[in-house]
């Protein structure tokens, strides 16, 4: 499992520099971040518009590396 959320976490990294600057770039608590990654990464997908928007990730990958942590960790 740690490598999956080193996969999630590197795609974080590489679109926001860190799990920091992706909580203030979305507006959300660092904590909220961490959730993502450890137990609940559906919960992002709220964010997609912004992440879209802020970032050069496309819907599919977003979405892909979303649904592809979610099925690793739960």
């Amino acid at each position: 499992m740690k490598n999956n959320k080193n996969r999630f976490k590197s795609f974080i990294v590489k679109m926001y520099g860190s799990q920091t600057g992706m909580a203030e770039a979305l507006g959300v608590s660092r904590n909220a971040v961490n959730n993502w990654v450890t137990k609940n990464p559906l919960s992002l997908l709220k964010h997609t518009e912004m992440i879209m928007r802020e970032t050069d990730a496309t819907p599919d990958e977003l979405i892909s590396e979303v649904l592809r942590h979610n099925d690793q960790i739960n």
